[in-house]
Parts: structure tokens; sequence; C-alpha cells
């Protein structure tokens, strides 16, 4: 080996070892330190913190080792007990490989140069009461003791990625969403003095305050650095820059921390005075070709914070804001919104979040030709908002449309003007003290016409009106058009300003009338329907009426009934109308408490409606009741049906339950598949397209199919006994009793006479004296391909009069055997009828058992859920008195299943015992 080969092998394995160490290092190391941080956290942190994996890595971070949590989760303790306060997907920590070996040796801390982390998530929350959920710090004398050595922070740079935060502050009525976020922060935070490079970046940034909104759905960009002095525990900010969408501040002062609490001596000012800058804070006018405006004008906003914020301490603060002069025009729109002008203030004394007065002194714009103004004050917005408002003005559409862009809008025509003046304490909405709220005004619309590309056809407001009051806002005059449809309307909605400004129920009554409503119209054509939802906080009722109402292929005359709107569930309250050349009425409800899965409940009843024109028109009638295909004639029914509906709006029939009863005319029954394959089977001619003598039956529904119980019905000449189901997937299952006069039985019927008359020579019976045949047949298959079976296990049932005949003859034989033979088979046979019907109607009982404790259940649980969404005592009240109707009512729903079904599980039992006796003889 040459000189050279020798150095380079020798430096082989010597890299080779290195980097076996430096994989291998990190792997028997992992676990003590992971175990070390664990530790460390559980004596300083009083949360569950927990991670799903961790790694240790010296090639990451070389020369120095990182360590890596996977999934990463803090969750808080009372009173956040659940509540996850950070999450992250990875959190990596740079360590000091020098601090890791000490560690290791036990005789130092474990020292952290710098943190990143993937996709934080923070939800900070302060209660009523100034409990913070970030407040998860052990106090020293409760830290348990341990051996674990600390962690000490030598930070040099810290980097988030991809983060959301939520900052809900109760006590002072603030709200802040940030989501986007892309944070760096760098800097030698091992000295005692330093200079702190600090950049944020949000996607979107929101804020309310009390309620309001000041910023919505805002890119924010912060760049600045801070001089730090450890010793003072204070931040200076220089070379500060705030950037909110357009919109630029500089900020100069500085933050301290003393103790518990923050000193704050902060001021900002704009840079510049453009106009268009706040417009870019305008969502409506920065989403739309912002790059594009021309706009001019002055404006200016200033304002500083001065004092200490903390537990029991706000700070002073101001911010002034004004515009003059103020213009803005698209350049391919004809008319600039002009004279704009504004006069902001948000001041606070200091001492009290409530102490904070909102002031807009002055709003101004004008729009095409057409002034509109403004004015609002906003005092001690935690305790009880004071709130005074003044807003007059008109705008006629079309020179809006002609001002600022709307993507969507096809064509906005029309007028509408406003003069409304509110003065109120939220108190007083919140007491019901309306003597105590000065409201008043008037809302007009005229000549509206709004066409756009998410509407399916227009909608027209010939004129419309809307009085305000301290109780309520009315309607007092509202004609139009929707699509087609005219429609007329007046009404109240009471507790408006409650609804507005305090989240509370929104109450109203309205009564709408039309001469002709085209729901189709309004039908989303799409295939990827979406579930249509009940709004909650809102108690309505309208009284409809239409002189003919469309929907799908039907056209409904003279529909009149109530539509009430509760508890995000829409009732129909003796909703009656003229339908498929019979009538209906309706009661029930559809409910979207649970978005995903809509439920409904409705109780149908139609009198003498048309079957073809049902199945033709009705999703529902062809999916359960398939032989209405083949059917003419009429049917009267009651029907009550539950279950859920899909994303789709469509129901789930596998779910779908139900009872009903049904009365049909007489029927002709023409091209069905059982009916010819009977025909053709038993050589019988008039089965093929039979006409029935009128049906009564009642049904159950459920698993996705339809239990018909047992009824008679006359088919030509025959008498037909049916029971059994067929199910959505067009599927039958159904056992039918044929009762057939002999002399409707062609020569193809041979085979069969054969068998039967086979089964009854075992019982020395001659079928060539019976004049009518009992055939008991198996119905299978589907309804287009249907299966046919006769039973020869019930050929005794099928030769009653042959057994009555033999019996005659055997006595006038005296021959002993025959005899005994006979009552042996008819006595058994007999026996069975009984112990099959009985068997029978205790599986309806038990059917009905089930369901009517399933009605119990859901009804009551729907009655708890109500009670628990009350927020306040009168809902509360409220709530309690529709709870015990719903109680009510699913207890006598129960109970009303359970009779009926005691009564048909009875009624078939006396008519097998009844027809035993015939058989007996």
């Amino acid at each position: 080996m040459t000189r050279h080969q020798k150095i380079a092998a020798t430096a082989a394995a010597i890299i080779s070892t290195v980097l076996l160490l430096l994989i291998l290092l990190p792997l028997v190391f992992r676990g003590r330190i992971e175990e070390h941080v664990r530790a460390t956290i559980m004596r300083r942190v009083d949360a569950e913190v927990a991670w799903q994996d961790a790694s240790l890595s010296l090639l990451r971070g070389f020369p120095h080792a990182t360590l890596r949590l996977e999934r990463l989760e803090i969750v808080g303790h009372e009173p956040f007990v659940g509540d996850t306060l950070f999450a992250a997907d990875a959190l990596g920590v740079v360590l000091d490989l020098g601090s890791v070996l000490r560690m290791v040796r036990g005789s130092g801390p474990l020292e952290i140069r710098s943190i990143s982390v993937d996709r934080p998530r923070a939800r900070l929350v302060v209660l009523e009461d100034g409990t913070a959920n970030w407040d998860i710090m052990r106090a020293t004398e409760e830290a348990p003791q341990t051996e674990s050595r600390p962690l000490a922070l030598q930070l040099r740079s810290l980097a988030l990625r991809d983060g959301r935060l939520s900052f809900d502050n109760r006590q002072s009525g603030l709200l802040a969403r940030l989501t986007g976020i892309q944070h760096d922060l760098s800097g030698d935070f091992t000295s005692e003095r330093f200079t702190i490079d600090a950049r944020l970046h949000a996607d979107s940034t929101s804020v309310e305050f009390a309620g309001m909104p000041y910023m919505s759905n805002v890119a924010l960009e912060l760049n600045t650095k801070l001089d730090a002095d450890r010793a003072a525990q204070r931040v200076t900010l220089s070379d500060a820059g705030l950037r909110l969408n357009q919109l630029v501040l500089a900020f100069s002062g500085s933050v301290a921390s003393q103790g518990e609490d923050v000193a704050l001596d902060l001021s900002f000012q704009t840079p510049g005075t453009s106009f268009g800058d706040m417009l870019s804070l305008v969502p409506a006018v920065y989403a739309n070709d912002f790059a594009a405006l021309q706009a001019s004008g002055r404006m200016r906003v200033e304002g500083f914070v001065r004092g200490t914020y903390g537990p029991g301490a706000f700070p002073a603060f101001t911010l002034n804001a004004t515009v003059e002069g103020g213009r803005f025009r698209y350049p391919d729109l004809p008319l600039p919104a002009r004279e704009i002008g504004a006069v902001l203030a948000i001041t606070n004394p200091g001492g009290d979040a409530d102490s904070t007065v909102v002031t807009l002194e002055r709003f101004h714009m004008v729009i095409g030709s057409d002034p509109i103004d403004a004015s609002f004050t906003l005092r001690t917005p935690v305790s009880d908002p004071l709130l005074d408002l003044r807003a007059h003005g008109t705008v006629r559409l079309a020179d809006l449309a002609r001002t600022v862009k709307m993507p969507d809008v096809q064509q906005l025509d029309g007028v509408l003007s406003a003069d409304v003046t509110v003065r109120t304490r939220y108190s007083a909405l919140d007491a019901g003290s309306y003597e105590q709220v000065a409201a008043s005004g008037t809302v007009a619309a005229s000549g509206i016409a709004l066409r756009t590309a998410s509407l399916a056809h227009p909608i027209e407001i010939e004129e419309a009106r809307l009085q305000l009051s301290p109780q309520h806002a009315e309607l007092t005059s509202f004609r139009g058009k929707l699509g087609s449809s005219p429609v007329q309307a007046s009404g109240r909605l009471d507790n408006v300003l409650g609804f507005a400004l305090r989240d509370q129920e929104l109450r109203g009554r309205a009564s709408v009338r039309s001469p002709r409503f085209d729901l189709n119209e309004w039908r989303s054509e799409r295939e990827d329907r979406e579930v249509i939802p009940v709004p909650a906080g809102i108690d309505f009722t309208l009284d409809a009426a239409a002189d003919e109402l469309v929907f799908g292929p039907v056209a409904y005359t003279n529909a009149r009934g109530t539509v009430h709107i509760r508890d995000q569930r829409l009732m129909l309250d003796d909703f009656r109308m003229n339908m498929l050349g019979g009538s209906a009425v309706a009661t029930g409800w559809y409910e979207t408490v649970q978005p995903d899965s809509p439920s409904f409940d409705i109780q149908l009843r139609v009198e003498e409606i048309d079957i073809p024109s049902a199945f033709e028109s009705l999703n529902t009638v062809r999916m359960l009741a398939p032989v209405a295909e083949y059917a003419q004639g009429r049917v009267s029914a009651d029907v009550r049906l539950n279950g859920a509906m899909g994303s789709d709006m469509m129901p789930v029939y596998e779910a779908l339950t139900g009872l009903g009863r049904f009365e049909t005319s007489q029927l002709v029954i023409s091209g069905f598949p059982v009916f010819a394959l009977l025909s053709e089977k038993l050589n019988v001619s008039a089965l093929e397209q039979p006409a029935l003598s009128a049906v009564t039956s009642s049904f159950e529904i459920r698993g996705g199919r339809l239990f018909v119980q047992p009824f008679d019905v006359s088919v030509a000449g025959a008498k037909l006994h049916v029971q059994g189901s067929n199910g959505i997937d067009r599927t039958l299952d159904y056992d039918l009793r044929l009762e057939l006069p002999r002399n409707l039985l062609g020569s193809g019927a041979a085979p069969v006479l054969a068998s039967l008359s086979a089964d009854a020579s075992r019982l020395g019976i001659d079928l060539t004296s019976v004049q009518n045949l009992a055939l008991g047949i198996d119905l299978g298959g589907t309804i287009t391909s249907p299966t046919i079976n006769t039973r020869l296990e019930d050929v005794a049932e099928s030769v009653t009069g042959g057994v009555q005949q033999a019996l005659r003859d055997a006595a006038t034989e005296r021959t002993e055997a025959a005899v005994e033979r006979i009552d042996s088979a008819v006595a058994a046979r007999a026996a069975q009828m009984i112990a099959e019907a009985e068997e029978r109607a205790e599986q309806i009982r038990e059917e009905a058992r089930r369901l009517a404790d399933r009605v119990r259940s859901e009804g009551h649980a729907r009655a708890d859920s109500l009670e628990a969404r009350a927020s306040n005592p009168a809902a509360r009240i409220a709530a309690r008195a529709a709870a015990a109707k719903l109680r009510q009512e699913a207890d006598e729903s129960a109970d009303r299943i359970i009779a009926e079904a005691d009564a048909r599980a009875e009624s078939i039992v006396t008519e097998a015992r009844r027809n035993a006796e015939a058989v007996q003889g």
C-alpha cells in the first residue's frame, strides 16, 4: 500500500467513524434527553403536554444536536380542561452539543440555541374573571422536587411556519384571529444587551372589539428591530413598520416587563397620506382589482398606547383617523365615488377597557348624485354598550353598479333609501325595556331588479317599506317577483336590535300570498346539491298561501298553511293543498341541528289522489310502492314518515321508518309482471290484466322495506290474500294465498292440479269435487322479474270443500279409519293456522314496541337538546314549554303505535281462529 493510499484509508476510516458516531450517539442519548425534557416540563408546567414521537439528530444542525418532537399538544387543566392551548405538527429544538454532553455527565443544563415550529396552532383565551388559559407555569412553591436538571435558554433564533392564532379576551371584549403566520426572530439572546430582527407575516387578520369588526381578513406584515435590555427587561422599537394590506403604520416606543404587568409606551402614525391606502382595508374594494383603482384625497392615522397592561390594569390609548376630499374610481366604470370624508376617534383614558369610546363623528360620501351620511358613537362597550347611530341617504343601485365592481352582479336597478336613528343601551334590549330604547325611521325600496350569476332567476321588488320602532321592524308593504312568481307580503320582525346587536333570537310573523309560485325555478340543477340549512337564532312564523304552487312535475292548487322556523327546525302546521286530482294535508318538521345529516318527521294525509300521477310525480311512491306503476285508480292514505336526509337532500331510504294506512278505489292492473306470470302459470287469462276490488290495509316502513299487513282483495273473480314486503331495491317477499274458482283454470294448470291431487289423495280426498282451490304462493324476485312457487304444505287448506265432502262420504260408508285420518289432518292444519297467526301477532307487537321506544327516545332527546340550547332565562322558559310539548307528542305517538299494533295483532289472531273453525267445518 502506497503512502497516499494509507492516508486515504485513514481519512476514510476517520470519516466513517465520525459519521457512525453522528448516527449512533443520538440513538444512545435520545431516550435520556427526551426524559430530561419531559421531567423538566412536568416540573414547571401545570398542563397536559404530549407528543407522538421524538427524534435526535447530529446531522441536521451540525455541530449541534437537534431534538424534534412530532405532533406536540398542550391541553389545559381546570377551568380549561379538554381545551387545546397549543398544538404543532413538529417542534424542532437545536441544543448546544457541549451542553448535551455535560447533561449526560450530570454536570449542566441543556442549552437551547434555536427553535422552529411547523404549523403551530395557538388558542389564547381570557375568561370574564381574568383567568388566562396560557397561565400554566407552576409557582415555585408548587413545583415538585425532582433531580432533573433544568433547560437553559441561549436562544439565537425562533421560526414559525404556517401558523394560526386566535386571541379571545372575554374580559375586554377583544377577539383577534390570524392565519397563515410566518414569523422569524433572530438575535443573540445570551447577551445583556442585544438587537432582535423580527419579521411577522399573516395572510389574514381579523379583529373585533365589543362585537364590532375593526379588521376583516387583512394581510399583515411587520418588520422591526428591537433593542433589548435584559437587566431592565425592556424592549425598544426602532425602525418598526406595520403594513395592513396597503396601509403602512410607523411605530416607535418601548415595552417593559413589570412583574405580572407590561408597561407600554408606543406611538404610531401613517408616513403617507394617500386615501387609497386606507381604502385597501375595505374588503369589497381590496378584493376587486384594487391595483387598477384610481384614488385621490388625504387621510391620516395616528395614535398612542401609554400605561400598564395586566391583571387589573389597562393602558390609555388613542387612535385618530381622518379622511378629506376622498375620491375613487375604477378605470373601466363610468362613475366615481366622491366627496368622501370621515372623522373617527377611538379613545380610552386608561384604567379599564370599559372606558373606551368609539366615535365616528362624521361620514359622508356621494354616489352618482345622491349623498350618504352617517354618525356613530359607542360607549361602555364591555359592561353595557351605549349605542348612538344615525344614517341617512339614498342609493340609486344602477349608479352603485357603475361605481363599485361587483363581478357576480349581472343587473342591478332601483332605488334604496334609509333614514334611521337608534339610541339604546344593550341592557334595555336584554330586559325588553323598549321604553328606554329610541329607535325610529324607515327603509324603503322601489323598482329593484337584481340578477346575479349565483341566482337562478332575477329578483324584483316593485315596492317595499320597513318601518322601525323600538319594539319591532314592521314590513308595511311588499310587492315583487321572485323569478316568475308574483309575491305580496306584510308582517313584522320583533327584537331586530337585540338580534343585530346582542345575538338574541329574532322573532316575527309574516303573511305571504302568491297567485302562482314556481319552486322549480329555485331548485339546484347541480348533482352536488348541498344541505339547505335552517338558521339558528330565529323564531319566525309564516302564513303562506298560493293559488298554485309548482314543485317538481306536480302543480298544487289552493295551497294554504303555516310554516314555523325555530331552533334550526322548519315546521309545517296543517299545510293543505289540492294535488294529483285529490287533496293533501301535511304536518311535520325538517331539522338541521346536525348539518351533515338533516332529519325529518312528517305526517301526510292524502285523499283520493290519482295513482298513476302519484307514481309519476313522487319519488317516495316510486321507491316504496312500485306496483303503482301498473295501477289505475285512486288512493287515500294516512302516512307518518321519519328519517334522515343525505347531503343531496334526498331521504336515506335504508334509514327511513314509518307507519301508515291506505284505502283504494276499485283498481285496474295492467302490465304487472307478477299477475302476468301468475296468469301464465295457472293458465288463467283473467289474471293478466285484472280488475281489483277496493283495498284497505296498513303498512310499516323499516330497513329500506315496506311491510304490508294482511289484506284480502277480489281479483278477477278470485280472492287474493296478501301479506309481505317489498324493498327499495325493488325486491319482493310476499306470501300470497289465492282462492281460485275451478272454472277459471285453463288446461295449462294441469301440473299444479296434479301436484295438489297427489297430496290430497294421501289424505283420502278427491279433488274432482272441489269447486274452489286455495293456492299458497311464495312471491319473490323483483318487481320486473318476479318468481312464483306454490307451497304444497298448505294443501290441507286448499281442499277444505273436499274435506267436508269426504267427511260426509266417510260417515255414510262408516269408514272409521278415513274419518280419523281426515280429522287429524284438519285439526293439525287448524292448529298450525292459529299458531302462525299468534307468532305473526307477537312479531307485530314486538316491532311496534321497538318503534315506539325509538319514537319516544328520539322525541325526548330532541326535547333535551332544545332545553340545552336555550341561552338566556326567557329562552329557557320558552324552551321548557316547547320541550314538554315535544315529550308529550312523542309519548302519545309511541302509545298510538302500540295500540294500533295490538289491534292489528288481535285482528290477525281472530281471523285465523275464524278460518280454523271454518276448516274444521
